[in-house]
């Protein structure tokens, strides 16, 4: 019995550190000049956000809010920019994001509306998910 205990607990372990989805949250809650000003060429309200989806991209995408799809296209990421495509989202609900109609993870409604940029690059299999109030430029 104790053996199948340390079988099922190493099991357990190898695959929380197998997601393929990884989430860093810059915790700095201001936006700095350059940040506020894309937001408010954007006219984002406070309870929006917007998705950057970056490097490597070559998928299908679908992005679904309150059980509403808001985005279905295949994008592209244009190496030059490294910049594949984006999206508004409410940020109050949960965001359920699709790759290849196979892929498919969850942007947290407690998280969101703390963020108004959020970041997702693809590296091979993996996601990197990041959470920020900082804007990026693609230049």
């Amino acid at each position: 019995m104790k053996i199948d205990n340390k079988i099922m607990l190493l099991l357990i372990l190898f695959l929380m550190n197998c997601s393929s989805i990884k989430s860093t949250f810059n915790k700095g809650l201001e936006s700095d000049k350059k940040s506020v000003l894309v937001i408010k060429k954007l006219n984002l309200d406070n309870n929006q956000s917007i998705i950057y989806f970056t490097e490597t991209f070559d998928n299908n995408l679908q992005i679904e809010v309150n059980k509403k799809i808001i985005y279905n296209k295949k994008i592209e990421t244009i190496e030059q920019l490294g910049y594949a495509g984006s999206c508004v989202i409410e940020n109050d609900k949960d965001v359920i994001i699709t790759i290849d109609y196979k892929k498919q993870f969850k942007l947290n409604s407690e998280e969101l509306p703390k963020y108004k940029f959020i970041y997702i690059e693809k590296e091979g299999k993996n996601y990197k998910v990041e959470y920020t109030n900082t804007v990026k430029s693609f230049l």
